[in-house]
């Protein structure tokens, strides 16, 4: 009956949809089965370990609290430096030499490593006790190990739906600008002029496309090499987005070419004053 009451609650935390709610979940659990100590979840950046789950109201930390990774136990028991459990910190010296010691006192110590799909480390799954304990409770060390790697899963997917989701935008971004001045390309442009005069028809407003080409261009390329084109070009992209409006739209239609879609105008004449 255990089993099956444990399987269940894996089953519910394995559901969950985000890192945020399995976390919470897993610390829930840890609370009502492994009664060590303060679970907490936890993030490992930029040197800092963040607390992502659970609470430690003795120590004062709360979801968002952060401390130096270097001075942990856990950057320590990640390193092997000492075992998953530590009934008696004062008897594991990695752990009792611990930084976090000197203004922090801890007398119990559980932690494994959250990691990713990809082999790095997340975070780390943990409790403390500022008081050593008796109980034995490395017959739970798998199961408490299991729920790291459910929140590693959960983490990796997380990841690298970011990861995709940047992917995908830079994509669309490279896609709709010219890769030389960053400006946007003629794809862009007939998708915005589509949309402004299906806009502005309805609100009875004007739009207006002004088309620039650099007389002399040909003899710049020739006689100062297309490097010297090129800047030449940047610097007149650079001009023109000085010189229109957030919701006008500059373009490099081609070589040489520009394009000013200008919208909003009450009339025709009001292009020439933006």
């Amino acid at each position: 009956y255990k089993r099956q009451t444990i399987s269940t609650e894996l089953a519910d935390i394995v559901g969950l949809a985000n890192f945020e709610s399995a976390s919470a979940a897993v610390i829930d659990y840890l609370h009502q089965h492994v009664d060590i100590g303060m679970w907490l979840a936890t993030r490992v950046h930029d040197k800092q370990q963040i607390l992502l789950a659970g609470q430690a109201e003795f120590y004062g930390l709360e979801p968002g609290s952060s401390l130096p990774w270097a001075d942990t136990i856990c950057t320590q028991m990640t390193g092997n430096k000492g075992p998953n459990i530590a009934l008696d910190v004062s008897k594991v010296p990695d752990y009792a030499n611990a930084p976090l010691l000197q203004y922090a006192p801890v007398g119990a110590y559980v932690g494994v490593p959250i990691n990713t799909g990809h082999g790095d480390l997340f975070g780390t799954l943990c409790a403390l006790n500022p008081e050593p304990q008796q109980q034995n409770i490395e017959t739970e060390l798998p199961l408490i190990k299991l729920l790291a790697q459910l929140l590693g899963a959960i983490a990796t997917q997380e990841i690298d739906a970011i990861k995709h989701s940047h992917h995908i935008e830079a994509l669309k971004i490279e896609a709709l600008s010219d890769s030389l001045t960053g400006l946007a390309n003629r794809l862009l442009l007939k998708d915005r002029l589509s949309t402004a005069i299906t806009f502005h028809q309805r609100q009875q407003l004007s739009i207006a496309v002004l088309f620039i080409d650099l007389d002399g261009f040909k003899n710049i390329n020739d006689n100062y090499g297309h490097d010297i084109g090129d800047e030449l070009l940047i610097e007149v992209a650079s001009r023109l987005e000085g010189c229109v409006r957030e919701s006008d739209t500059a373009v490099r239609f081609g070589g040489d070419e520009f394009v000013l879609l200008l919208t909003g105008l009450h009339n025709q004449n009001e292009a020439a004053y933006v």
